[in-house]
């Protein structure tokens, strides 16, 4: 099966590095400039991540799993698996809660969600039965 080349036009961090909400938007040619530690390689490493993500949603189907934000489909990422730096991905070190990247709506027409789980998280993956709404 031949997948059609997609742009990432956005895309959106929740509890990841430095990022509690934040949204970058992408053209297609893009530039990351600003100072030391402003999170120039903080989005080129989610960019890695989101890349392991796609390559994995190309063979399975996203999972049922509890968020903050209540129930959602996601493609969860083992980050021991990822050719990036993974220390500190959580926001300001709480491993409680997962990091999050997800892509707009039109990324292959629909919401595409990236959840990088933590071990000690009490978000961690289940059945969609046995999730409750918040």
């Amino acid at each position: 099966m031949v997948v059609p080349r997609t742009r990432i036009t956005s895309v959106r961090f929740t509890n990841y590095k430095a990022f509690s909400d934040y949204s970058a938007s992408f053209r297609e040619f893009n530039v990351l400039v600003g100072p030391n530690n402003a999170g120039k390689s903080t989005i080129l490493g989610a960019l890695r991540i989101l890349s392991e993500g796609i390559r994995k949603a190309r063979s399975r189907n996203p999972e049922p799993i509890r968020s903050i934000k209540g129930k959602l489909r996601a493609y969860a990422i083992d980050l021991r698996g990822v050719p990036v730096s993974t220390e500190n991905v959580f926001h300001n070190y709480n491993e409680a809660v997962p990091a999050i990247m997800s892509l707009p709506s039109g990324f292959w027409n629909k919401e595409f969600v990236i959840w990088l789980p933590s071990p000690v998280s009490p978000f961690a993956r289940q059945p969609i039965s046995s999730v409750s709404s918040r």
